[in-house]
Formats: C-alpha cells, structure tokens, sequence
C-alpha cells in the first residue's frame, strides 16, 4: 500500500479535527502504550507544532495519518463550505 500524497499547505485541518488517532497495535509501544493519540487541551493533536506535524517524515508517524486522504471529503465541502476550526473548542464548524 503506498503512501498518500495530499497537498496540505498549512491547512492542518486533520490535526485539529474532532476526530481521534488511533493507533495500530504494532505502534501502541512507539506511542507509551496508548491507544490514542493524546490531543492537547485545545483539541489539537499532541503532534501538532507551528511548522506542522512534528511526526512527519519521521517511523513513529501513526499508520492513520500516513494513509488520511481529506480529499474525500471534497464534495462535502464543496456542498457546504471548506470547514472553519474553533481554535478555542478545537471543534470543526460547518
């Protein structure tokens, strides 16, 4: 399975979405045995710094992100509008 190439930008919707990361069983011990990916008090993912995900590029960069493609959502947004982040509820406002 190759990896996904999406043109981010600085979009960082996907590290800042309502959504959880979970792990893969073969990555819970590279991540001190959570399931989940910890999110910050914001919402933000742990990960996430001003530069970006600061697991990019690096072995330890859960298998989900890898593979995240938003891409499907497209036509949601394009039906509704790209969604807006509350920064302060780190939730996705349509």
């Amino acid at each position: 399975m190759s990896l996904v190439s999406v043109p981010c930008d600085t979009c960082r919707a996907c590290c800042k979405g309502p959504w959880f990361v979970k792990l893969m069983p073969w990555e819970k011990e590279k991540h001190g045995g959570v399931d989940v990916i910890p999110k910050k008090d914001n919402g933000d993912c742990i990960h996430l710094v001003d530069a970006g995900c600061a697991l990019f590029g690096k072995p330890e960069r859960p298998h989900v992100c890898r593979m995240f493609d938003c891409r499907d959502k497209v036509n949601e947004w394009n039906a509704r509008g790209r969604p807006q982040l509350d920064e302060g509820l780190a939730a996705v406002i349509w």
